[in-house]
């Protein structure tokens, strides 16, 4: 998608309803996708027993938008939504696990009702660790709100947050900040976890609107190219979200596994010292082949599993164990 290409006007966010697209084989979701991603996104479904027609119209993780498209009213081409989350994740012990939230940019700053729905989502995930990161002005107006009826979020003026933001180890587990701080707070992010690929980002309107990818600087190069991770990643949540739980955590479990294993690709790197880096169509072969080894073991260590309440995590249910018993992984 050629984000500078002219489009009808964009409807109003909250009139947005969810869509199913109809299939017809090989696969025939998105027709507009990549042949690599279409190839890619086959072999999962195919392998992890997946039904497309499952999946949003939307669902398309190869369209990439900069956070920076959120300043100034939005890009006339973003989706039509409520909100914008975009999850910051790598599940390797240790490893980063952030949800970034936004209202859409057509949607007010300061409308309790879509704050409300960005709370509701990442308690759904397990989180209770939030920040509000807003401008100084903003801060006692929102401070007055009553939003939430859990853990309340810890308001903050961008100045303040700052110095948490490049930690290492974030402070929370969500972050809510309003459309035109989001380049800077996703820069900060980037810096401070080294997570500066594509992430996986799910558009919520009256349910799942749309799912892309967001990446820090990211200008006009849609397509992406191929990025295995970030499609797995996508995929998962979006089946936790439209209620495919147990094909969301069999590929959320293979997908640690192999991180955990210390098997990345090109620009996802490892600190483990058994590392192997694999291209993205092998990634994928990679995890559909191991797929058929997995069984009940040891699970992965990832940080979603170290979290108290990770069952509400995407698949509302509590997740089994599972081990890999192959023995050379770095193979395709």
């Amino acid at each position: 998608m050629d984000q500078t290409s002219e489009v009808p006007e964009r409807p109003a966010a909250r009139a947005v309803r969810p869509s199913l697209a109809l299939v017809s084989p090989p696969f025939g979701l998105a027709p507009d996708a990549p042949p690599e991603w279409r190839a890619a996104l086959a072999a999962l479904t195919d392998a992890f027993a997946i039904e497309p027609a499952r999946l949003p119209a939307g669902f398309a993780p190869w369209t990439s938008w900069s956070p920076a498209v959120f300043q100034d009213g939005g890009a006339p081409v973003l989706p039509p939504a409520r909100f914008a989350a975009s999850h910051c994740i790598d599940p390797v012990p240790g490893g980063a696990d952030i949800m970034l939230l936004s209202p859409h940019p057509a949607v007010g700053e300061g409308d309790a009702d879509t704050l409300r729905a960005m709370l509701g989502a990442a308690r759904e995930q397990g989180r209770e660790r939030t920040a509000l990161i807003v401008h100084e002005r903003q801060r006692a107006t929102l401070a007055a709100l009553r939003l939430d009826e859990g853990p309340a979020p810890e308001i903050l003026a961008i100045e303040a947050a700052i110095p948490a933001l490049l930690r290492p180890r974030a402070a929370w587990d969500a972050v809510i900040v309003m459309p035109d701080l989001r380049g800077i707070v996703a820069a900060l992010l980037a810096e401070a976890t080294g997570l500066s690929a594509p992430a996986p980002m799910l558009w919520h309107g009256e349910g799942l609107v749309a799912v892309t990818c967001e990446r820090v600087g990211e200008a006009a190069s849609n397509p992406l190219p191929l990025d295995a991770q970030a499609l797995v990643l996508a995929l998962a949540l979006t089946l936790g979200a439209v209620g495919e739980c147990a094909a969301a955590r069999r590929l959320h479990e293979g997908w640690a596994l192999l991180r955990a294993r210390g098997v990345t690709t090109r620009g996802r790197g490892s600190e483990a010292p058994y590392a192997c880096e694999v291209g993205e169509a092998g990634f994928i072969a990679l995890l559909c082949r191991e797929t058929a080894a997995i069984s009940g073991g040891h699970g992965a260590q990832g940080t979603w599993h170290d979290r108290k309440n990770q069952h509400k995590w995407i698949f509302r249910a509590p997740t089994p164990t599972l081990r890999i018993v192959s023995a050379n992984l770095a193979k395709s």
